[in-house]
């Protein structure tokens, strides 16, 4: 009975962390290009009239890959006119900056020792 014990308060325990291990990184095979939306959307007026419509899919975004990197994100109107378009610059592989085509606007990302510290 003690060896019973000992056996499963004490090897098995050990068994379970030494068969224990990680996988590694999650490297999808395929990478988002395209983002599809369809919506059913309720509206209420100010005399409390609630009003149902249908948006049918339709391409919302894509996004543009440079290797490993997203360089650019394109948002598209229920019609397909292009509303917004974001550029991501890398300095190495830390985004460093996100331009908005659409306004003139930018974000910038400051680094000290690897870590995100700034953002203008």
């Amino acid at each position: 009975m003690k060896k019973t014990f000992f056996l499963l308060s004490v090897v098995l325990p050990m068994i379970a962390f030494v068969s224990c291990k990680k996988e590694g990184v999650f490297n999808p095979d395929k990478k988002i290009t395209q983002i599809y939306v369809e919506a059913t959307v309720t509206d209420r007026d100010a005399a409390g009239v609630s009003t149902t419509s249908n948006i049918s899919k339709y391409k919302s975004q894509e996004w543009t890959w440079e290797g490993g990197l997203l360089t650019a994100m394109t948002s598209f109107d229920t019609d397909g006119s292009v509303v917004a378009k974001q550029i991501l610059s890398y300095d190495g592989k830390k985004l460093v900056k996100v331009a908005d085509e659409s306004d003139s606007t930018y974000t910038e990302y400051g680094y000290k020792s690897g870590k995100l510290v700034t953002l203008t």
